[in-house]
């Protein structure tokens, strides 16, 4: 009797189905997730004993569940990251057979965090530059939304945002930001300060105010240490003419700062509400980084830091900006500020007029700007810091010096209080002034010797401090572009 020969096999295996739970990426078949759990099924033709396996890949998943037609199903949740799946079918043979990959899965179940962190305008023009931090997996996009309506999708350069809004209808806007990574899951910032969007118009009314101090440097070869305790620099970075008092940061120094600021480092002291004006001038072509400022007076930064007239990339000498630095919800910096033309290398008058709630800007008499939002700060008077008045040339690295120096000539520099408030200090226009006297403690530390002709404060610990903030924070990085 012939014996017939037994023919041995492989099995076919098929994935009929790839399904996903909860497809949540931008379509809801781009097999994109913030869950991770999948279904498959499929087909396999063979007899009693064959398995299906699922791999990921080289990674076994589990084995599935296989009828006696030949149909089979599995389930798993996947955890975060590209999965690639496919299926082993092994009979009671040991052959064994499987299928292509499937299309690949993304698993994102991040949470993307987002925030706000500067906002900046341009006179002449109703558009508005909002730049924050976004910190979530690759693809996490970010939008901006104003009353509910989309402004567009913002840049995102590492963990950086911006955004240059279109064109805006004349009024006052409240921001928000929403991140979303590919996976759908999403996160809102809410707390960008509202800002008023168009042209303001108005002159300074100098007969509202009364003159507290002043300081005319064109009439002197000496700073005033009483009105500018803190000065910082060398002998030779400082130079008096019948232009001014000229402060200039060189090359050869390493681009070091050099800078006059009118403070105590007690917060009662130096100057609240009240008129902050200064007339000076910069050459062109030299570079950016000079600053006229209010410093916060607990020389605590991020803080209420009031910009007068910052130039910060523009090496033209055409462009400035003026701006208000607070701190937000989490101790982080954040900026409102405003950039305007004007020919910084002829005399202008930069004018601040801080009040309770509103901070006033000038150019030339002419009101530029205004800020009424939350960010404006309180002073000593009212449960916060007065400023320290104060100006510099400072470092911001070569890439932004073309030349060797960056110098800045300050004609005057003077406080003013409204007629009322001076009435009731009892201040004159030569007379009384806060702080009325130094104190001796910033004085101990001499570090540089100095002309006895020059009434120039020695470099102290306490200016050091702020020096190397201004120095090393990243709190001007929106000027620089995207």
């Amino acid at each position: 009797m012939a014996v017939r020969a037994v023919t041995r096999t492989a099995p076919v295996v098929r994935i009929t189905s790839q399904t996903l739970t909860r497809d949540t990426g931008v379509s809801s078949s781009d097999l994109v997730t913030s869950n991770g759990a999948v279904k498959l099924t499929g087909s396999v033709t063979a007899g009693s004993g064959t398995v299906v396996k699922i791999y990921d890949g080289a990674t076994y998943l589990g084995t599935a569940t296989v009828d006696r037609r030949g149909n089979w199903k599995f389930s798993a949740t996947l955890p975060d990251g590209t999965h690639a799946l496919h299926a082993v079918a092994t009979n009671a043979y040991g052959l064994s057979a499987s299928t292509p990959d499937q299309p690949s899965i993304v698993v994102d179940t991040s949470t993307p965090v987002v925030a706000f962190r500067y906002e900046s305008q341009i006179v002449g023009s109703n558009t508005v530059n909002l730049w924050g931090t976004v910190t979530g997996s690759a693809g996490t996009r970010v939008e901006v939304f104003s009353g509910g309506v989309s402004l567009g999708f913002a840049t995102v350069t590492g963990e950086t945002w911006h955004l240059e809004t279109p064109e805006l209808a004349a009024g006052n806007y409240s921001f928000s930001a929403v991140a979303t990574t590919v996976a759908g899951r999403s996160a809102t910032f809410s707390g960008i300060p509202s800002l008023t969007v168009g042209q303001v118009s108005g002159t300074l009314d100098l007969g509202s105010y009364h003159t507290v101090w002043q300081q005319d440097f064109t009439t002197t070869t000496a700073i005033d240490r009483d009105l500018f305790p803190i000065v910082y620099g060398d002998p030779h970075q400082f130079s008096f003419g019948p232009d001014g008092l000229t402060l200039t940061s060189y090359r050869q120094d390493g681009f070091s700062n050099v800078g006059i600021l009118g403070a105590n480092w007690s917060p009662e002291l130096s100057q609240g509400y009240g008129l902050y004006s200064i007339t000076c001038s910069a050459p062109a072509g030299q570079g950016a980084g000079i600053a006229v400022l209010l410093w916060p007076t607990n020389n605590v930064w991020p803080g209420p830091e009031i910009d007068i007239l910052e130039n910060w990339s523009d090496t033209t000498g055409q462009t400035a900006y003026m701006s208000v630095h607070f701190r937000g919800p989490n101790g982080e910096d954040m900026a409102n500020s405003i950039q305007f033309s004007v020919n910084l290398t002829v005399p202008n008058t930069f004018a601040l007029d801080w009040q309770h709630g509103s901070l006033t800007y000038y150019v030339n008499g002419n009101m530029i700007f205004q800020i009424t939002g939350s960010e404006v700060p309180l002073d000593y008077a009212h449960g916060g810091l007065n400023g320290a008045f104060g100006a510099q040339v400072t470092d911001i690295g070569d890439s932004f010096q073309p030349g060797d120096s960056v110098s800045l000539t300050i004609e005057s520099m003077s406080y003013s209080a409204l007629n009322s408030v001076a009435d009731l200090l009892g201040q004159t226009a030569t007379g009384n002034r806060q702080p009325a006297a130094i104190n001796p403690a910033l004085l101990d530390v001499l570090s540089v010797p100095l002309p006895a002709a020059t009434l120039l404060a020695p470099v102290t610990d306490a200016s050091r401090t702020l020096m190397d903030r201004w120095a090393v924070s990243p709190r001007h990085w929106f000027h620089h572009g995207d």
